[in-house]
């Protein structure tokens, strides 16, 4: 259908907007123009859910100060209907603690992907993975494994 070629453009629109403008540039007054009420974010390498437009600024207020130069690139974008999926390269310099992780002044460059879930224009679900492991030992935290051959 017509209509749902010019919809699924502008979910990907928001999901950009929102990694370039909330994420990156931290401008959290801009999360309820991008999220529903109703937002969650499914991330493993957090300790539960986050639920809802507070606790996202905390999560992203957190992550800012821990990580003050975050940026997230977009390396490839595509949508299906209601759901966005983004390939991102990450980079950041861990300036202060995180998730009871003492600053280690290392900056690391990571993979991720994240699947979004948009309904009337605004975010209502969010699935992040990314190379939490790799991040660990590049910010020095994580020893490195020994290959098993």
């Amino acid at each position: 259908m017509p209509g749902e070629s010019n919809k699924t453009e502008q979910y990907k629109s928001i999901v950009r907007r929102f990694i370039e403008e909330v994420i990156n540039k931290g401008n959290l007054n801009l999360v309820e123009q991008y999220c529903d009420s109703r937002y969650v974010l499914h991330d493993p390498s957090q300790p539960s859910d986050v639920r809802g437009f507070e606790a996202l600024k905390q999560n992203l207020r957190d992550l800012r100060t821990a990580f003050p130069d975050i940026s997230l690139k977009i390396d490839e974008i595509f949508a299906d209907g209601e759901k966005v999926c983004c390939r991102w390269t990450g980079t950041a310099t861990h300036k202060a603690e995180y998730m009871g992780i003492a600053p280690t002044n290392k900056k690391a460059k990571v993979m991720g992907l994240e699947i979004f879930h948009l309904s009337n224009f605004k975010i209502v679900e969010d699935w992040n993975v990314w190379d939490t492991a790799g991040f660990l030992k590049q910010i020095g935290v994580m020893p490195e494994l020994e290959h098993a051959y």
